[in-house]
């Protein structure tokens, strides 16, 4: 942070989290492995986590929003963390594969419609609409396929409805509904 000014966040280099195809790296870290200078994203940028997030995508917006505003996000490489997303699940072939519990697969796609009405055309919500296509294939290789696949279809649903997953979270809509 010393050395540059203009940088508000160092993450673990991560290959899938980072984009190269644009003129500029395109960096989107998990908050869990990140170092954010607090103190110079609030007083340089009045940059805040955005509080309609809850779970997944927050970290990734707040980064968009970094870079948005000509800051940097310095990755780091040769450094291993070790840090389970999810439980692993037992997939179609088998085997076992970590990921989320199921009733995260909505807050993700309730937090996509989200993302996608307030940024409409980005590259943000090009990368989003990627992952909405990709992930029922990706729900199907589960043993659980059926049950994960209820809680995309709720979140395609509450999306639809303008719902935002703090609303989620705060009204227990989960736990009344599925």
């Amino acid at each position: 942070f010393r050395k540059n000014k203009k940088c508000f966040m160092t993450t673990i280099s991560d290959p899938k989290n980072s984009f190269k195809f644009t003129n500029k790296n395109f960096v989107l870290p998990k908050a869990s492995s990140s170092l954010i200078n607090t103190k110079r994203t609030r007083n340089y940028m009045n940059l805040r986590f955005d509080q309609s997030l809850f779970l997944d995508y927050a970290d990734w917006e707040f980064a968009y929003r970094i870079m948005n505003s000509g800051g940097l996000i310095k990755q780091v490489d040769n450094i291993k963390l070790l840090h389970e997303l999810g439980s692993s699940y037992k997939t179609i072939f088998g085997n076992y594969l970590n990921a989320p519990k199921p009733f995260r697969i909505t807050f993700q796609i309730v937090n996509t419609f989200y993302l996608f009405h307030k940024y409409k055309y980005s590259l943000l919500t090009f990368i989003l609409l990627i992952r909405l296509i990709l992930l029922p294939f990706k729900i199907l290789i589960f043993k659980d396929n059926l049950i994960r696949l209820k809680y995309y279809l709720y979140g395609i649903k509450l999306g639809f409805q303008g719902l935002n997953s703090y609303e989620l979270m705060k009204k227990k809509i989960m736990n009344n509904k599925i």
